[in-house]
């Protein structure tokens, strides 16, 4: 279970980040969640990052103050936020969600 529970989100409020200018397509009729994390070590990365390369849907992990978003399927854009630090994951994927918990 995540640390917090998961926040649902209507995804035009999530600061664009399931936008096609973002790089995540607009899924219609769907809600984006929002759930934090803090990872303990580079492995469990690179399985997020695998889990968002099997889903069609967009995956994105932000700081927690929304200052970087980064698209979870690249695995090099990852290090670029802080992991010593709590994250949020957003998407619409179900299987990363029941993944995720």
């Amino acid at each position: 279970m995540p640390p917090f529970p998961p926040v649902w989100y209507d995804k035009d409020t999530v600061r664009g980040c399931l936008s096609p200018r973002s790089g995540g397509p607009r899924e219609e009729g769907k809600l984006a969640v929002v759930i934090t994390k803090k990872f303990d070590n580079v492995s469990q990365l690179q399985d997020l990052q695998r889990l968002a390369c099997s889903v069609p849907e967009a995956v994105f992990i932000h700081s927690m103050d929304d200052t970087t978003i980064v698209d979870a399927k690249s695995f090099i854009n990852l290090f670029t936020l802080d992991f010593s630090q709590t994250v949020k994951i957003v998407t619409t994927s179900e299987r990363v969600l029941e993944a995720l918990k």
